[in-house]
């Protein structure tokens, strides 16, 4: 071992004392907030008026002074995924919409696409690209939440985990002054990617106990689940899925892949049989329509690929004759649904002028309709939804949505 490493294991040991953590604690603290006293811009929930106030009161209490920049950034109004930049120029201020176009990366009115919102407001305080002014100083608020960020400053709870350490990370857990246990390090990674990563599955339990996100992605674009399912961590992936087995769905926002792609690419067979068993989609597409199937064959993962020319869906618990209303058009299909004790996730599936599919989702006091597409598949025909998965009913494409939003918003719920 280094002598730096040494070091580092020492003041981790140190900690174990009531006196220790509690010092160790605060300390950890107040290093994680000075690091990020550049990032504290975020206000939440705040409309444009009130915002507007905030700056307008920053420029009154410095009326000599340049504020140009002078900057907060708050939650869309009109989005819960996107958000709102408000600033300062020329004794004006100014608002600009933050769009997300896709997991965690975002751009401003037609700028470049930066993954992570602190590393987009980090762009524009370097430069003022298509902005009137570069961004300069904050408006004190918080820090923005863990998912949107990239990066953030690796804190005692990261360090507990990646040296395994369980003893501590739970007396960390209990502890008032913990970590939000959300929070990314310095690599992109939270506390339960790493946990995952490494297969430790009594820290990975402690971590969901507290209300770790399954479905936050690291740096690169990956879940836990992913993490662990590359690393052919079997107990860590049945322990993943018993807290939430969406998650097996859930996609990297970049290239599409599910975990079941991961364990298909690595020929991890164990994994993907238990992905399978919870439910996870054979022909899951990447963004370059990619499937798990197309990935073990392609990376030669022969025990992966036998196993996907033998598995068999579970029998769908519906049948299209639960669902499937040929005589009815889109007015039809809206008045029946409305009309039908109106709930989220109501559906049923009519056919179009041209007698293709359409699902009818009754979702949020509206109704919204679904071109379900088909298509030849490895000499089969194939149902799918936007870019989902193919599925070879439209039994089974219920059953899959009737389990995983995906898209939709909500999973679907037979009446």
């Amino acid at each position: 071992m280094s002598e730096k490493a040494g070091s580092k294991q020492e003041q981790l040991d140190g900690v174990f004392s009531k006196g220790g953590i509690n010092i160790a604690l605060q300390k950890d603290r107040e290093k994680c907030e000075a690091e990020d006293l550049s990032n504290m811009w975020y206000h939440g929930k705040m409309s444009r008026s009130s915002a507007e106030k905030i700056l307008n009161e920053a420029m009154r209490l410095h009326p000599d002074t340049n504020c140009d920049g002078m900057f907060l950034v708050r939650d869309s109004t009109a989005s819960e995924v996107n958000f709102s930049l408000s600033f300062i120029f020329e004794r004006r201020n100014y608002h600009f919409y933050i769009q997300r176009t896709k997991e965690c990366y975002y751009c401003i009115d037609g700028g470049p696409i930066v993954h992570g919102l602190d590393m987009l407001i980090q762009h524009y305080i370097q430069e003022a690209d298509r902005l009137p002014t570069a961004l300069t100083k904050i408006c004190k608020g918080r820090l923005p939440p863990p998912k949107v960020r990239k990066y953030g400053p690796t804190n005692l709870l990261h360090r507990a985990v990646k040296e395994g350490k369980t003893e501590l990370v739970k007396q960390i857990l209990n502890h008032p002054l913990c970590p939000d246990v959300n929070a990314k390090n310095d690599t992109g990674s939270t506390a339960l990617h790493d946990a995952a990563e490494m297969g430790l599955d009594e820290i990975v339990s402690l971590l969901l106990f507290h209300n770790a996100d399954l479905n936050i992605k690291d740096v690169e674009g990956n879940t836990p689940m992913w993490k662990a399912c590359v690393n052919n961590k079997t107990t860590t992936t049945v322990l993943l899925i018993m807290n939430d087995n969406t998650n097996v769905q859930e996609r990297n926002p970049v290239n599409g892949y599910t975990p079941l792609h991961a364990a298909a690419m690595h020929g991890h067979r164990e994994c993907a049989q238990i992905l399978l068993n919870a439910g996870a989609a054979i022909y899951s597409r990447g963004t370059n329509e990619d499937t798990p199937v197309e990935l073990a064959e392609t990376y030669r993962r022969y025990d992966c690929v036998d196993l996907f020319a033998s598995y068999k869906e579970p029998a769908p618990a519906t049948s299209k004759s639960d669902w499937f209303h040929p005589e009815l058009d889109r007015q039809g299909a809206e008045d029946m649904l409305r009309n039908h004790k109106s709930r989220n996730g109501l559906f049923l599936i009519r056919p179009n002028k041209y007698g293709q599919p359409v699902l009818s989702l009754f979702k949020d006091i509206g109704v919204y309709h679904y071109e379900i597409k088909t298509k030849e598949y490895r000499k089969q025909q194939v149902y799918y939804i936007d870019d989902g998965p193919l599925h070879r009913s439209l039994e089974l494409l219920v059953q899959y949505y009737s389990t995983f939003e995906d898209g939709l918003g909500v999973p679907l719920q037979a009446s």
